[in-house]
């Protein structure tokens, strides 16, 4: 004869499979099947806030890079000074700054009647040095036809490092200028109002320069001297 359940009994069973069930019983449980909220725990460390300066200034001052990235604010501003403090450039807007690692910016300043480039060192911690040199024959060259490169600047600079090579153009109406290496990598300039600055060292060994259109289609180029 099988026992009869009372109801009392039947009502205690149930209790004790739900408190088993809702994990309530185990106090060891692991976290992940807890109903207690992590924030009741203590909550998690915050990640600290990125610093976009120091982001820069680690790129501006690391080895040099195919592809431009922007300079802090300080930097940029201690380049520009140091280049305004040389003669000639004076009142000249700043054109277009090009700043692709090693403490080295290239910074171009143009109006209608002359341009120049500027070779910027800057200094870890503040301060720059910089020389300027005019570029009347790049003024002087033909405009670029829409989509074509026109008359450019190249310079190959002997520092105490390694000799590295500097260019500035003109161009066109593109969406991108770029130099090839002959490990078949390539590298963008700076670009602004028709103006293109950049440098790399001369062991890299640039094989052309082109104004690639928004597929990557070469559009214009000329071979590097």
């Amino acid at each position: 004869m099988r026992p009869t359940l009372r109801p009392g009994r039947l009502s205690l069973m149930a209790l004790l499979v739900a408190v088993a069930a809702s994990g309530c019983a185990n106090p060891d449980a692991p976290p992940s099947v807890r109903s207690t909220p992590v924030a009741e725990a203590g909550g998690a460390t915050p990640r600290p806030a990125a610093d976009p300066t120091a982001a820069a200034d680690a790129a501006t001052f690391g080895p040099w890079r195919r592809r431009p990235v922007a300079p802090s604010p300080g930097v940029a501003s201690a380049a520009e000074d140091a280049c305004r403090a040389q003669g000639g450039v004076g009142e000249t807007p700043l054109t277009v700054l090009d700043n692709r690692g090693a403490g080295t910016l290239t910074l171009v300043f143009t109006d209608a009647a002359s341009a120049f480039v500027c070779h910027a060192t800057v200094r870890v911690g503040g301060g720059a040095t910089a020389d300027v040199r005019a570029l009347p024959d790049v003024v002087a060259g033909p405009a670029p036809a829409e989509g074509k490169l026109g008359a450019y600047d190249l310079e190959v600079m002997e520092e105490s490092s390694e000799p590295r090579v500097v260019i500035v153009g003109r161009v066109s109406d593109v969406p991108e200028v770029s130099v090839s290496f002959d490990d078949a990598t390539w590298g963008r300039m700076s670009m602004n109002a028709g103006w293109y600055p950049a440098w790399w060292p001369q062991a890299a060994l640039a094989l052309t320069v082109a104004t690639v259109d928004r597929r990557n289609v070469v559009i214009s180029s000329f071979p590097v001297p």
